[in-house]
């Protein structure tokens, strides 16, 4: 749908609260509605999921901790098929310790 019929659905709904016979009537609500298009606002859809700010970065949190996970398990089982038993052990110690560090580290 482009800009002019989205603004002219959201005048559309807009007055279906009639909400117009409270202002003067030199008011423009198209104008009004245009402004707040171009400011950004969209009609969310129906079954949209709306995340705040901080949902949104607890997501991301989440997502990169779970990736830091199995990235530290990729490299020590890579260290496990490449050297002997003692290297791999002191590193998969090294790498949890790594990997616990950056774990309490937020993305901002």
């Amino acid at each position: 749908m482009d800009k002019q019929n989205k603004i002219e659905e959201m005048y559309q709904e807009f007055l279906n609260y009639k909400f117009e016979k409270s202002c003067p009537e030199t008011f423009s609500y198209k104008g009004l509605f245009e402004h707040f298009y171009n400011a950004g606002y969209r009609k969310i859809p129906e079954n949209a999921v709306v995340l705040t700010r901080k949902e949104k970065l607890k997501e991301v949190n989440d997502l990169v901790k779970e990736k830091l996970k199995k990235f530290a398990e990729r490299v020590k089982m890579a260290f496990y098929y490449e050297f002997d038993e003692l290297i791999p052990s002191i590193m998969a110690d090294k790498i949890d310790e790594i990997a616990k560090e950056l774990e309490g580290e937020n993305v901002d």
